[in-house]
């Protein structure tokens, strides 16, 4: 099976984070606030080509565009990567970079096109198996979900990736 390299940094993920305000831990850091009342999700768009709008894997993200709960952005492949490295695409976990990673937890929850194929290939650096799901595409058809481009990242693959991915 081929693996891919992913750039992975603590420092790259796009989160929040919480801190202590350095105080002696007689004070919360934020006083709690109870949640909002759910609303209602807008709803999903379609791409300029037409495919269904994409939630989880797949979906673009960067510093306004957050991933859903339990998803990390992908913010390069190897050398590949946008010049500012904020933007990517949202992936769940798909192995522990330990033991073989499962194509099933990349293939299941994804919507975007048919065309494209998700699987368990990003492997981070200092594991030994993958860990994270990249979409394979096609860069003649171009059938990466909304707002991502099919990158040749050479080796005869090509991957879904944000617009400004180029090699670093």
């Amino acid at each position: 099976m081929r693996k891919l390299a992913l750039i992975f940094s603590s420092a790259l993920l796009i989160s929040g984070a919480c801190g202590d305000d350095g105080d002696d831990g007689d004070t919360p850091d934020a006083a709690a606030q109870a949640d909002a009342a759910p609303q209602a999700d807008a709803p999903a768009q379609a791409d300029a080509m037409g495919n269904p709008a994409v939630t989880g894997l797949g979906q673009f993200c960067n510093p306004g565009n957050a991933c859903p709960a339990m998803h990390t952005c992908i913010v390069g492949i190897g050398a590949f990567t946008g010049p500012s490295m904020d933007s990517g695409y949202c992936t769940p976990s798909c192995g522990d970079g330990v033991a073989p990673g499962d194509d099933a937890l990349c293939t299941g929850p994804y919507t975007g096109p048919a065309t494209s194929t998700p699987a368990c290939l990003l492997t981070a650096m200092g594991q030994t198996e993958a860990s994270s799901c990249a979409i394979l595409c096609s860069t003649a058809t171009q059938d990466c979900p909304g707002g991502l481009t099919c990158h040749d990242i050479g080796g005869g693959n090509s991957v879904c990736g944000a617009p400004d991915w180029v090699m670093q």
